[in-house]
């Protein structure tokens, strides 16, 4: 049996140690509950922004793919085109190719500016190399008549527009490498008598948005 006077220390201590861990215990639940609350509001500031992020990327996708259809509206607008549907005149060809040029040198953003014709075949084509807008050839110009995006554009109707999916630009046949993802803009021209002609196609790369979008961000 302890001594009377070890009794009153004792009883002191287990008191202290009671006291010490219902202390412990609410410590920790308040620095629980902190720690919570501090994440909550640092995962809704990371939401919030991936929020606003994402709100400017769908902005700048929705503000090029009108400016795409915008170009695309006025090439098949061209006196040029029209001429050259009607009567098949070298000169016209001439001007509207010059006119493709013009586009590609100011927008800077087409991979291919093209006209086909009723049979899927380049009538025009420009491309852009390193910067820089170029007219093919009449030699290297190519048959897409096979190609799905050419037989769902010559099915529309007048003033309707045609955006792909995202696809790999394809040359020949042939992927390339690296491989170049692409999306292509397609419009049916007609001529005067309302005959489908061929369309007009427009093909942009899609990291042409991506940059814009992260610029704005």
């Amino acid at each position: 049996m302890p001594p009377l006077n070890e009794r009153p220390l004792r009883a002191s201590l287990n008191r202290f140690f009671v006291i010490f861990l219902v202390c412990g215990a609410v410590l920790a639940g308040a620095a629980g509950m902190f720690y919570r609350s501090q994440s909550a509001d640092f995962l809704r500031t990371i939401q919030d922004q991936e929020r606003y992020v994402l709100g400017l990327q769908q902005q700048t996708i929705d503000a090029t793919f009108k400016a795409v259809i915008r170009d695309l509206s006025f090439l098949v607008e061209q006196n040029e085109l029209q001429e050259l549907l009607d009567t098949g005149s070298q000169e016209a060809r001439e001007g509207l190719a010059t006119e493709f040029l013009a586009l590609s040198r100011l927008q800077s953003v087409y991979d291919q500016v093209r006209l086909l014709d009723e049979n899927g075949k380049e009538r025009i084509r420009v491309n852009l190399t390193s910067g820089i807008p170029g007219l093919v050839p009449d030699e290297r110009l190519q048959d897409k008549a096979g190609r799905y995006y050419f037989l769902d554009t010559f099915s529309l109707d007048q003033g309707q527009v045609y955006v792909s999916p995202l696809d790999l630009k394809n040359e020949h046949g042939d992927l390339g490498r690296p491989y170049k993802p692409m999306i292509r803009f397609g419009a049916p021209v007609f001529d005067s008598r309302g005959r489908n002609a061929g369309w007009c196609c427009s093909t942009t790369w899609p990291g042409t948005c991506w940059t814009s979008s992260r610029t704005s961000a």
